[in-house]
């Protein structure tokens, strides 16, 4: 008796799980346009981690940051599947105008009122 009444209610929390509807998982954008001065920057190396915390500069900066990208001939960069929560961009590079490196850091927080986020991040030389 104990083992049919088992079964059924195997069967039946089976049958009724089927029911619930799958919560599709948050995956947030973030589009980074790089300027120095206002003027688009090419050729950058931008730099993203999932945190509060800003990582800094570091000789060896794939040691401390999660993703990279590279600008390329574009002066942008997106990260996709993102999480929710904190976001810390890094940016380097080297301005041929100035023979001078350049190099810039935001922080973005996404949300799930917020989940595509398009702006821009600003590299200057350091002095």
């Amino acid at each position: 008796m104990f083992f049919r009444f088992f079964i059924l209610f195997v069967l039946f929390g089976l049958t009724h799980m089927s029911c619930v509807p799958k919560v599709d998982t948050f995956s947030g954008t973030i589009c980074l346009e790089l300027e120095h001065h206002g003027i688009p920057h090419f050729g950058a190396t931008v730099y993203r981690n999932y945190g509060d915390d800003f990582p800094g500069y570091h000789q060896d900066m794939n040691l401390f940051y999660d993703t990279t990208a590279e600008t390329g001939l574009r002066s942008s960069v997106c990260f996709d599947k993102l999480g929710v929560g904190g976001h810390w961009f890094a940016a380097e590079g080297f301005d041929e105008s100035i023979q001078d490196s350049v190099r810039g850091s935001l922080f973005i927080e996404l949300g799930t009122s917020t989940p595509s986020v398009d702006t821009v991040i600003k590299v200057s030389e350091q002095h």
